[in-house]
């Protein structure tokens, strides 16, 4: 405070309400920023030494900065934001924005643009708290908020804006959106936004290159095929904008169902999966996560599940429905008067439209903007309800359901649920209908038509649901599938019996009420088809008796049947309420014509885990070589993939010996060891043992022989051979020999199919897979 001088004498302002202090207001606009001022509670100046200070304080320049977040923004961003920054520690002061660019902006935009309407408490009008003198306006002259408003230049409120929820910390929201319906929006270009802090006259300036939007939306493909009552997803692409209609169904398919859909992020593809089964029943259900499930969706309302009266999410710039009579916002009133797809007559509502579920047919799918003219609506129904401005279209095509066939494997022994997902569960199982006890029975079902009623989870006749979209990528529980046979009406047969009784007791069968590590489904909606998992060591696994002991035949059947009463499906609530409760006479498969049943089967044997070892001679004795390499080998029953082990352990040798290898079963159930049998004598007598899983399937007596005495053909095959030739022993001879040529190639050619399988399905089901998959894809293609 060296070399003090008067700069300016303060009156004060009043009086504090609580402590009764004078305070006094310094205008620091004159000040220089880094010098050091005090202020002084004497009534005059009396000197550099004499004056008595009680306060310093020093002027800095306000750090203050404006960023946009965004570059360009069009009428459809609602919520751009500029990020305003300033040394202050609150937004307790006002800001003036102006705009310069290719078109004028005015105060009017300015206003609409950052919601704050001249007059109101987020503007500033009192010219006492506009910055007039630091604009160039005199304030002696009368220049007043008309001036600085005629000129586009509004003040505002920050404190304001923070109440009315268009401030958050240090982002101010602007509204293009709302900018558009109220002034419009400029001609596009690039604007310069000028932020002057009223009391500072701290500045800062970004730009922002506006446009119109060309709002536009695309399918990624033309036509959806699946079977009706399953899961039919369509995904399409928007342009310039977060938001759109989809119309399912018109006139001609009795059906109307209007989404409105606001994307998660615009720039990334939206996915809508529609049950199929579901859509235009139970008017309890809601749109998103029940009937429709999504991906990349913020927003989702269904007409018909959700808004009947009219769409809460949805903006109310556009008319939506309408014909030459009357316009409406309301579903209900599209479907039941503009459309005409229910008889109001009669008293039939809008959830009337469907007596029996979606019926394979094709079902237009339309995506619809709002760029239309005020007195235009969005779907016209004079035109059958086609979208005025149309975006994009796509085919729904629901086909009939069927049944394929149905394959039997075998896997591993392991929980029923130790796979869920489809690849793994391929790779574990091979084709077999012969399945060892303890190992996993697969039953492999080719069929289409009832994924939406798995999704559904009925749990009983009427509206009880536990819906899950999740089953389609994890599995359900086959108590779902029970429920379905059954507690609906839906008239679906699935089950896995013996073939055989005891007494009066009911046959052995799957038990579809199960435990999930006992019974298990995989479902492959996609290709058509699902997986029945039973762990057959596991006594639940069945019902009507344990799980066998001895082999057992069954019979796995999947039937649609439409043969049970005299009407074709039909609601038992004409609303469609209670989606799988048919009325009387007429509890049938949905989808097919009254009489009509669709069927098909596969037999299976349960058998205990057993192997046949080669070699062995008269004596039920298995025979190896005296050599290094000497080679066990054998045919079992057991799974590909097990855990087994070929066990070696000398009985009466004349060197004692115990040794075990591990073995890949192949998948025509051949296994092979190698054993060092070179320092043993012929006649070691030994055990062979086969385990698997740690347990023991089978022991079989075992002697050395000598390198080379295997594979001796003996001689009462040859000579029977020679009877069986009725020629000339010349012939026989010759004959001898050629059949002994064939055989030879016959068994080499064995030996190199044989070589050539892998584990898992196999070159065969490979083959056969990848036929299914052909026929599938031209079956949708067609």
């Amino acid at each position: 405070m060296d070399g003090q001088t008067v700069v300016s004498t303060l009156n004060p302002e009043a009086a504090d309400a609580v402590g009764g202090n004078i305070y006094y207001e310094v205008d620091t606009a004159d000040l220089e920023s880094g010098t050091e001022y005090g202020i002084s509670n004497e009534s005059s100046f009396k000197g550099v030494n004499q004056t008595n200070i009680t306060q310093t304080f020093s002027v800095i320049n306000e750090g203050f900065g404006a960023e946009f977040d965004d570059d360009e923004v069009d009428e459809t961003d609602n919520e751009s934001v500029v990020e305003l920054s300033s040394d202050r520690q609150n937004t307790d002061y006002n800001v003036t924005v102006s705009v310069d660019g290719p078109d004028t902006f005015d105060a009017d935009m300015i206003e609409d643009l950052f919601q704050a309407s001249n007059g109101s408490v987020g503007t500033v009008t009192d010219s006492d708290n506009l910055p007039l003198d630091g604009l160039g306006y005199d304030r002696d002259d009368g220049d007043n908020i008309n001036d600085i408003r005629g000129d586009d230049y509004v003040t505002l409120n920050l404190s304001a804006q923070a109440e009315n929820g268009t401030l958050s910390g240090d982002d101010l929201e602007m509204n293009f959106t709302n900018l558009d319906t109220g002034a419009g929006l400029p001609d596009s270009g690039e604007y310069e936004f000028e932020f002057y802090v009223a009391d500072t006259g701290a500045t800062a300036t970004d730009t922002i290159s506006i446009s119109e939007s060309d709002e536009d939306a695309s399918f990624t493909e033309g036509t959806v095929q699946t079977a009706a009552g399953d899961i039919a997803t369509f995904e399409f692409e928007l342009e310039d904008t977060d938001s759109t209609w989809v119309q399912i169904g018109d006139e001609d398919t009795d059906f109307v169902d209007v989404l409105y859909v606001e994307a998660d992020d615009e720039n990334e593809p939206v996915s809508i999966s529609v049950n199929t089964r579901l859509l235009g029943t139970d008017t309890s259900l809601d749109g998103d996560g029940e009937v429709y499930d999504t991906e990349n969706v913020d927003v989702l309302e269904s007409g018909f599940h959700d808004s009947p009266n009219g769409y809460s999410n949805a903006p109310s710039d556009a008319t939506l429905f309408g014909d030459d009579d009357a316009n409406t916002s309301q579903y209900r009133y599209y479907v039941q008067g503009d459309l005409g797809l229910v008889d109001r007559s009669s008293g039939e509502n809008y959830t009337d439209q469907l007596v029996r579920p979606m019926q394979p047919t094709d079902y237009e799918i339309q995506l619809a903007g709002t760029d239309v003219d005020s007195d235009e609506p969005v779907f016209d129904a004079d035109t059958g309800g086609e979208a005025t401005d149309q975006l994009g279209s796509a085919v729904l095509e629901l086909q009939q359901p069927e049944i394929g066939d149905i394959t039997v494997h075998t896997a591993p022994e392991d929980n029923a649920d130790a796979e869920t997902e489809i690849e793994e569960l391929v790779n574990a199982a091979t084709v077999r209908d012969e399945v060892a006890i303890n190992d996993r029975l697969v039953v492999q079902v080719e069929a289409s038509g009832l994924y939406g009623a798995l999704v559904a989870g009925p749990n009983q006749k009427g509206a009880n649901y536990n819906i899950d979209y999740d089953r389609l990528e994890d599995g359900v529980d086959t108590n779902v599938m029970q429920n379905i046979v059954d507690n609906t009406d839906e008239s679906v047969t699935f089950e896995v019996v013996a073939e055989s009784t005891t007494g009066n007791q009911d046959p052995l069968e799957v038990n579809l009420g199960a435990s999930d590590s006992d019974t298990y489904m995989v479902l492959d909606e996609e290709n058509e088809q699902f997986f029945l998992i039973a762990d057959t060591s596991a006594d639940n696994a069945f019902k009507n008796g344990d799980a066998p002991d001895d082999d057992t035949s069954f019979t796995a059947t999947l039937e649609y049947d439409a043969d049970n009463d005299d009407d074709r499906f039909e609601f038992q609530n004409t609303a469609g309420g209670y989606a799988f409760n048919a009325t009387s006479n007429a509890v049938n498969y949905p989808y097919l014509l009254d009489g009509d049943v669709i069927s098909n089967s596969a037999e299976l044997d349960l058998q205990p885990r057993a192997i046949t070892l080669d070699n062995v001679n008269a004596d039920d004795q298995l025979q190896a070589e005296n050599v290094e390499a000497s080679e066990i080998t054998g045919t079992t029953n057991v799974a590909p993939g097990s855990d087994a082990v070929l066990r070696v352990s000398s009985t009466d040798a004349s060197t004692s010996f115990r040794n075990g290898q591990n073995v890949n079963i192949s998948e025509d159930g051949t296994v092979s060891a190698e054993f060092d049998f070179s320092d043993q004598e012929v006649g070691d007598l030994f055990d062979t043992t086969y385990r698997v899983g740690g347990s023991s399937v089978d022991t079989v007596e075992s002697v050395i022989v000598e390198e080379g005495s295997l594979g001796d053909a003996p001689e009462e095959d040859t000579e029977e051979d020679t009877e069986e030739e009725e020629d000339t022993e010349e012939d026989t001879e010759e004959d001898t020999e050629e059949d002994t040529e064939e055989d030879t190639e016959e068994d080499s050619t064995e030996e190199d199919s044989t070589d050539d399988e892998t584990p898992g399905f196999g070159a065969l089901v490979a083959l056969v897979a990848l036929i299914g998959a052909a026929l599938l894809a031209a079956r949708r293609q067609n």
